[in-house]
């Protein structure tokens, strides 16, 4: 049987009624269908009643964290999330997109795409991806880069792309490994075929082509 307070004030839950000897009474607790702490408040110098709240769970005699916690070993799914400046050492894997927000990558060795093996110094894509931009109208992607079938590096090649430009008109360039130059200039005079001359020379310099002519 339970024994009698002085006080003579209960707490009781759905099956039973308990009587605690204490200095002050204590409220009276029907059963809530929830978890309850009892706790001492000093500002009201009375027993409260406290509601486990977000992250919080009893096991038996236990108050413990539950499932929606992040612990520093444990696995979980986060949902929504900002994460400021976060730091993120050995491999990360993302499933679903990666919005960067114009925002930089910063001190990363290499990027692997769709789980192909990337090393120091290169952004790798899988086999038939192609490297794509946002139109000037921001409303479709451009293809810009992307491999063959027969290992090709095809440049432009969408139908959405309007044209390529290569290069600078004050900076230099080179076809065929040739040693890049500045836009070259073609002259003398084409009656005496010295403009020819001067167009072959020219070609040949960028590496467009080998100039076998006599």
């Amino acid at each position: 049987m339970p024994a009698t307070l002085d006080q003579g004030t209960s707490v009781a839950d759905s099956t039973s009624v308990i009587f605690v000897d204490a200095p002050v009474a204590l409220p009276a607790l029907a059963d809530p269908g929830a978890d309850r702490l009892m706790g001492w408040d000093e500002s009201a110098n009375e027993v409260i009643w406290f509601t486990p709240g977000t992250g919080l769970e009893t096991s038996t005699v236990s108050l413990q964290i539950d499932s929606t916690v992040v612990t520093l070993t444990g696995t979980q799914t986060l949902t929504n999330k900002t994460l400021t400046a976060p730091v993120f050492t050995g491999s990360v894997t993302f499933s679903g997109g990666v919005d960067m927000q114009s925002n930089s990558i910063v001190g990363v060795s290499f990027l692997a795409v769709d789980g192909v093996v990337a090393t120091a110094g290169q952004i790798r894509l899988a086999n038939a991806d192609s490297i794509q931009s946002r139109n000037a109208a921001n409303d479709s992607n451009v293809n810009m880069m992307s491999v063959s079938s027969e290992d090709f590096v095809v440049i432009g090649s969408d139908a959405d792309c309007e044209g390529v430009s290569l290069g600078r008109a004050t900076k230099k360039m080179g076809f065929y490994a040739s040693t890049p130059i500045t836009k070259p200039a073609v002259t003398g005079s084409r009656a005496s075929n010295a403009a020819l001359a001067s167009l072959l020379t020219q070609l040949a310099t960028l590496g467009l082509i080998t100039d076998s002519s006599s």
